[in-house]
């Protein structure tokens, strides 16, 4: 898969190549200086085909503490880098879905908090409520503004903060939705501006 990249759409590039090479198990090759439509075009051809391999579900009994502190290895350099410090609480909690495709999930939402946390603090949280299990994703970061939080999760959409921090390819929420919709997983949202936000993964059990 050729990728080619711009200055314009650098953010977009690095999610694409992520996707491509966490889920999809193929190498990347980027190409330099190729206008930005045409980037955008390829990306989207990506993330369908990420989606077409979505629907083929592996459903099992899967250990959420485990799967989290996966991610959270993954991603403890950014922690570090951006000072954040992480408050992963424990619980053995375990759900029924596809590890996978979940775990690809929340690496959206995760990398979505670290991103917008810099000096701050992140939870990581999960518990039974009802008959689902819930994850948490907390961050004490900017914050999202009440105008955008219905549109988060819109293909392409950046919003306020992402424009004000130039990271953001409104593409990572977007293929966190589209995930959830195929694993039958609720996503709930709250923020408060210069407060932070919460992340809620609810998934029946």
């Amino acid at each position: 898969e050729f990728i080619p990249t711009s200055h314009t759409k650098e953010s977009i590039i690095l999610d694409v190549k992520n996707f491509a090479q966490n889920v999809l198990g193929k190498g990347v090759i980027v190409v330099n200086d190729v206008p930005g439509f045409v980037a955008n075009r390829v990306g989207t051809q990506t993330m369908n085909d990420i989606m077409y391999r979505a629907e083929q579900h592996k459903i099992s009994i899967v250990d959420v503490d485990n799967l989290l502190n996966i991610l959270v290895k993954k991603y403890s350099l950014l922690f570090i880098n951006s000072h954040i410090s992480l408050d992963f609480r424990k619980h053995d909690i375990k759900c029924i879905t596809d590890s996978k495709w979940l775990s690809v999930l929340l690496e959206q939402i995760l990398s979505n908090a670290i991103k917008y946390s810099e000096n701050s603090q992140i939870i990581i949280d999960s518990f039974k409520k009802d008959n689902s299990v819930v994850i948490l994703i907390e961050d004490h970061g900017i914050g999202i503004p009440e105008e955008d939080i219905n549109r988060i999760f819109d293909k392409g959409y950046s919003g306020f903060n992402g424009r004000l921090k130039q990271k953001s390819s409104g593409l990572g929420l977007y293929l966190a939705k589209s995930i959830s919709d195929k694993l039958d997983i609720r996503l709930k949202v709250d923020s408060v501006v210069g407060q932070g936000s919460k992340f809620y993964i609810i998934m029946n059990n």
